[in-house]
């Protein structure tokens, strides 16, 4: 029997999982779904998927997982628009920053035979510096040797989130349990912090008298520096993510803040050893965080144990908790 995977926004994290699920030999059917029919032409041509559906009902209908691919702007109507369309027993996967915020608004939309789960992935070691993130960079290995983030409520059916772990292992990647306070605390860390930082940096220098000549002359550093501006999390109305998890955001930016002001004092005393002292504990620290995370060579931390994915691939429930069993190769 064939499992129904619809992906809703084909950029380089849904084109990548259509390429990674064609790589494999599970008996999963591929529909891709876009705003635009170009880039739902390009995927088709790819081979991420057997199909494309532009029409959202139609896309989702036959579902029986869902993967939301989408700017956070557009992710709450997107689930209002689909939630009479899900089958019962379908699970939405949600790539987005969100965690308690589309959590909330899944359980006040969807019906208790529809499931929503926070499944956050992250990219390749391979793939880290590479500067486009659209369609036209996805990769059928983009997953492999890191992690996907998942995480649910307390209400979630344990099924749907040893799906979501499966699911994970099928990209190629590792599943990391989290509930969505601990997650949410972590993306403002390493994702909401370098954006804001990244905003207040290009107005701190805008501002200034030089910049109308300085900007003649900004290089790499500025522009690198101003990198996390072309990714942020929403397609026009910007600020959003930061906005549904701003009292971590606050507390990381107020953090940011302490060290800009010790950064300062140190450059105003004219201390250079400190100063030289800080600066190499950073150079050195972000030289050893780059090497971990290509290697994953991390101080070793127990997971809990599921299921592998031979046991689960596949098992999506229909009608409360019966289970049929779907974890068989194509012929």
């Amino acid at each position: 029997m064939t499992v129904n995977l619809s992906v809703i926004g084909l950029n380089q994290i849904g084109v990548s999982i259509g390429l990674a699920i064609q790589a494999g030999s599970h008996p999963i059917t591929r529909i891709g779904s876009d705003l635009d029919i170009g880039n739902e032409r390009k995927a088709l041509k790819m081979g991420a998927f057997d199909q494309v559906v532009h029409n959202l009902h139609e896309a989702v209908e036959n579902a029986d997982i869902v993967v939301l691919c989408l700017p956070v702007d557009d992710t709450r109507k997107t689930l209002e628009v689909i939630a009479q369309s899900l089958k019962p027993g379908a699970v939405v996967f949600d790539t987005s920053v969100l965690k308690s915020a589309a959590q909330n608004w899944a359980a006040s939309i969807f019906s208790e035979d529809r499931h929503f789960i926070s499944f956050y992935p992250n990219l390749n070691p391979a793939y880290l510096e590479e500067r486009a993130h659209d369609l036209d960079n996805a990769h059928e290995d983009l997953f492999k040797k890191s992690i996907i983030m998942i995480g649910a409520s307390d209400k979630t059916h344990p099924d749907a989130v040893k799906l979501a772990a499966d699911f994970a292992s099928l990209l190629g990647a590792r599943p990391f349990f989290s509930d969505l306070a601990e997650a949410e605390g972590l993306t403002s860390l390493v994702h909401h912090l370098p954006q804001a930082s990244a905003v207040a940096l290009y107005h701190a220098i805008e501002g200034q008298s030089g910049w109308r000549e300085g900007r003649k002359i900004a290089g790499t550093v500025f522009l690198e520096a101003l990198f996390p501006l072309v990714h942020m999390d929403e397609r026009k109305d910007f600020g959003q993510a930061m906005l549904l998890n701003s009292e971590n955001t606050v507390r990381v930016i107020d953090a940011y803040i302490e060290e800009l002001r010790r950064l300062r004092e140190m450059i105003a005393r004219q201390d250079a050893e400190t100063l030289q002292k800080t600066i190499e504990s950073a150079v050195d620290g972000r030289i050893s965080w780059l090497h971990k995370r290509q290697t994953q060579d991390w101080e070793h931390v127990p997971t809990p144990q599921l299921p592998t994915s031979g046991q689960w691939l596949g098992k999506l429930f229909t009608g409360g908790s019966r289970l049929r069993d779907l974890d068989k190769p194509k012929k």
